[in-house]
């Protein structure tokens, strides 16, 4: 069983986020992504720097515009400097490197249209977003290759708005209505445009799984919080490893802030649900991962470092109880 981290990490030093992730997740590393950097720095300001889309920051926040304004050429030169760090520090890397960007619908609830409201107000702007992220995703993963040639790619669709997107629970400018429901179909459909962009794509959900995704979508691996599954995610989850798709486990908790608990509680938790499964030990153990439940942004560096101990503590003891 591998062990990873989700991207996020506390403070503002590229070179020693990557040399953490390289020691301590040697197989499957995450590109650090290093909000208290500012401006750019940010999930949603990575992302748009690899957006062909012109955007910039404004008061109310990220806002779509005719041309690439002053904030996002900033967030595309911090993530340049990023992979120079990454390529420096990972010649002759044969493992996996991973990429996190903002999937298209967290983008679509966040992001405004140059008139003001959010894009999911305008499904158009919304595929056309999507369509101008793809597009530069496959740019950039075409690079990364040339840069490190013997190194396999994953692609990280960060989503933490899409559940309220698909329930129509996003605000509209006003606060008083909220935007239309989009169908779990459409949804589905914008997220497998990035499926094969990489050797491996992982569709993070911040939460709980949703079954009209997962039911629908090609997507083959997730991410999920153990803390938030429950008993009818056992019918979802196992035939979804059945089917050789893979699962990366979110056991360490990661709220409350700097709080590392017991290691016992934590497998406990993990290996409750994975035996109500009923499936092959072997068949969990190769197609799953563990992680923090979400990211470490907000963490201190120390206790930070503590959870990703964790989750390779945890893969280890995961896989000792499983194939024993």
């Amino acid at each position: 069983m591998k062990w990873t981290t989700l991207g996020s990490l506390p403070g503002t030093d590229m070179p020693a986020a990557a040399r953490l992730l390289f020691e301590e997740t040697p197989d499957l590393v995450a590109i650090p992504e290093l909000p208290a950097r500012g401006v750019g720095a940010d999930m949603v300001g990575r992302t748009l720097g690899l957006s062909m889309l012109g955007a910039d920051l404004q008061p109310a926040g990220w806002r779509i515009t005719d041309h690439h304004g002053a904030d996002q050429r900033r967030a595309t030169r911090l993530l340049r400097q990023d992979l120079d760090v990454m390529e420096e520090q990972a010649q002759e890397f044969t493992g996996v490197v991973k990429l996190s960007i903002a999937g298209p619908w967290t983008l679509a609830a966040t992001v405004e249209r140059p008139r003001g409201d959010k894009v999911l107000a305008g499904l158009g702007l919304a595929r056309e977003l999507t369509a101008s992220l793809v597009e530069g995703v496959g740019e950039l993963l075409g690079e990364l290759r040339r840069r490190l040639p013997v190194a396999s790619w994953c692609l990280q669709l960060d989503e933490p708005m899409l559940g309220p997107v698909l329930e129509g629970a996003i605000a509209t400018a006003s606060g008083y209505q909220r935007h239309r429901a989009v169908g779990a179909s459409e949804a589905v459909e914008s997220l497998d445009a990035f499926a094969g962009l990489a050797d491996q794509t992982v569709l993070h959900f911040c939460g709980a799984p949703l079954t009209a995704v997962l039911e629908r979508t090609s997507i083959p691996q997730v991410s999920v919080d153990v803390t938030r599954l429950n008993g009818r995610h056992v019918d979802l989850l196992a035939p979804w490893l059945e089917s050789g798709r893979g699962v990366w486990w979110g056991a360490v908790p990661t709220w409350p802030v700097d709080q590392v608990g017991t290691v016992d509680a934590d497998l406990d938790r993990l290996m409750a649900f994975l035996r109500r499964m009923g499936l092959a030990p072997a068949t969990v153990v190769d197609q799953s991962a563990i992680t923090p439940a979400c990211g470490l942004a907000g963490w201190a560096p120390s206790p930070a470092r503590r959870a990703i101990i964790r989750a390779r503590r945890i893969a280890e003891l995961a896989t000792e109880q499983l194939l024993a």
